[in-house]
This record gives structure tokens, C-alpha cells and sequence, in this order.
């Protein structure tokens, strides 16, 4: 709801006739209710009569639920499969709308890209609804995204796949903040995380360029986590053996490291390591557990 001072909008000699004219072209008043002091008004659509809003008057100051109206308007008047995906959050005061959001909940990341889709939909059909019925579009910063009680994408001028990008970005971020952890490979360009690498619950272990030793880690790309391979690791796989930097044999397979074009190759990514070694992955805040029979 908006609270104006009837000296910028109105003469104040005059408001009371100038409120009553300001939507005369396209509205009607159908009530008019005094309370104490203040002045409430119906305005009706000429065109479409069941769009209402309300404004007040009191002194100088004037306020209307206009916009509110018109987004609650539109929502009520989408179609019902569409509309049922999404929940409201509606205040009144004084007979006047102060707040109308429109939400919709998500809880796993396989959920945010339809969500999104779905919030691009009804903010389409938003549009011809108020195109059709009262003139004008939908105030497209009402439609929002959220994952445990938090934001993370609201529609605006974004083309929709760069808006799934975002919400995905968000969802990772929010998820990690709360502790908790998944494999993010269904996510681009997320935010880098690097983490331990445990493999089969026990720490891999290996040294640096000046013989420090130092955990096995993982870092997040926007293909997934990425592993950084080191002796340690095909050490203590059951079956492998390393050679060198770019070779390792696993029962007695030898296979290349990083070179997609061999024929036995294993690449850096969850994906790569799970259709080598059958391996799965557990996440936690600070590191990651392969478990590999």
C-alpha cells in the first residue's frame, strides 16, 4: 500500500473532488464509507465491474491499494492448475490492501527448474489476464522462488534460462549455509566449495611441491566437483595401482587420466569416477566420502 501527501498529488483545497475524479475515465465509485475522519472509496472497473480496489483519504493523506489489487486480480483469475502450484501471503489494514506476494516453495534442486518455469507462466498469463480485463500488465517483482524460508530467485527481465541458472545458484547457496549437502552437478556456474576427499571413510593423505603433506580435495566447477587425483588415492582403491601422473591399471585394465579420447579413460568428475570404480558420494560441510567396493 502507498501513503501520499495530498500537496504533491492533489491541491489540498480540493482533494476530496480531485480523489473522486482521478479514476473517472476507467472506474466507477461504487462506496464511499466515512470512518472517524477518514474517507474510504470502492472503485469498480467500467469495463470488467468484479475489479475493485480501495482508496483512502484522511487530511492530507492519501492511500490506495491499486497495484496490490491488480496482482491479486490477475493470480485469482489464472488458470486453477497453475495457480495451485503457488501460495499467497495477503494483509489487509483498515480495509485497504497492504501486502499480496505470491510464492512458491521448493525443497529439492530437481524442483527449481520447473518452478521457475511455472512462475514465468503465471506472470505471462498475468499479463493477458490484465491486458484482456482492465488494461495494463503484472508487477512482475511479486512472484517469487524460495527455499527454506528464503529467496532465491524473484521474476523479473531475465530470459528464463539464464533465470533457472540463477535460482539453481541460489538454491546450492542457501542449501549450504543450512548445512547441507548433495551432489551439485545439476547446477552451473555455482559458487567454488573446496573439500576433503575421504575415501571409504578415512582421509587420502598426500604432499605438496615442498614435501608438506596436505588432504586430497575436491573443488566445485560448474560441472560438478573435481577431483584432484594424487598416488594416495589409487593407493588405497582396492584393485588399482598408479604409475604416474596420467596412468593407473585397475585389475590389471590400465587406464589414462584426463584423456577423453582413450580408450580406457577416467576423467575428473563425480560422473567419471562413479562409471570407473562404481563409487558413491556422501557430502557433508567440509568434506566428501567415496565409498568404492
Amino acid at each position: 500500500m502507498y501513503y501520499y501527501d495530498c500537496s504533491i498529488l492533489y491541491n489540498a483545497s480540493k482533494s476530496r473532488e480531485k480523489i473522486e475524479k482521478a479514476y473517472s475515465d476507467a472506474y466507477t465509485i461504487v462506496s464511499v464509507q466515512k470512518v472517524g475522519k477518514e474517507k474510504r472509496y470502492t472503485f469498480s472497473a467500467k469495463e470488467n465491474p468484479d475489479f475493485q480496489f480501495h482508496t483512502s483519504l484522511q487530511g492530507r493523506n492519501f492511500q490506495e491499494d491499486y497495484r496490490l489489487s491488480r496482482i491479486k486480480y490477475f493470480f485469482e483469475h489464472v488458470d486453477q492448475s497453475l495457480q495451485g502450484k503457488f501460495e499467497i501471503k495477503e494483509e489487509q489494514e483498515n480495509g485497504l490492501l497492504t501486502k499480496y506476494e505470491i510464492y512458491r516453495r521448493v525443497n529439492e534442486i530437481e524442483e527449481v527448474d520447473s518452478a521457475v518455469t511455472e512462475a514465468y507462466q503465471l506472470r505471462n498469463q498475468g499479463k493477458d489476464v490484465l491486458i484482456r480485463n482492465i488494461e495494463g500488465y503484472i508487477d512482475e517483482t511479486h512472484i517469487y522462488i524460495t527455499t527454506d524460508g528464503e529467496i532465491i530467485h524473484e521474476t523479473r527481465g531475465m530470459k528464463l534460462a539464464d533465470a533457472k541458472d540463477a535460482a539453481r545458484n541460489s538454491f546450492i547457496r542457501v542449501k549450504r549455509k543450512n548445512g547441507e549437502w548433495f551432489n551439485a552437478d545439476l547446477s552451473t556456474n555455482a559458487s567454488a566449495d573446496i573439500l576433503e576427499v575421504y575415501l571409504n571413510g578415512k582421509p587420502i593423505r598426500t604432499k605438496d611441491a615442498n614435501g608438506e603433506e596436505k588432504p586430497m580435495t575436491a573443488t566445485y566447477r560448474k560441472d560438478g566437483y573435481q577431483f584432484h587425483f594424487c598416488k594416495e588415492f589409487f593407493d588405497a582403491i582396492p584393485g588399482a595401482s598408479w604409475i604416474d601422473d596420467y596412468h593407473f591399471t585397475y585389475f590389471g585394465v590400465e587406464y589414462e587420466i584426463g584423456r577423453p579420447n582413450a580408450k580406457h579413460n577416467l576423467g575428473f568428475y563425480e560422473k567419471d569416477i562413479q562409471a570407473v570404480f562404481g563409487a558413491t558420494f556422501t557430502y557433508d560441510s567440509e568434506s566428501v566420502n567415496l565409498a568404492i567396493p
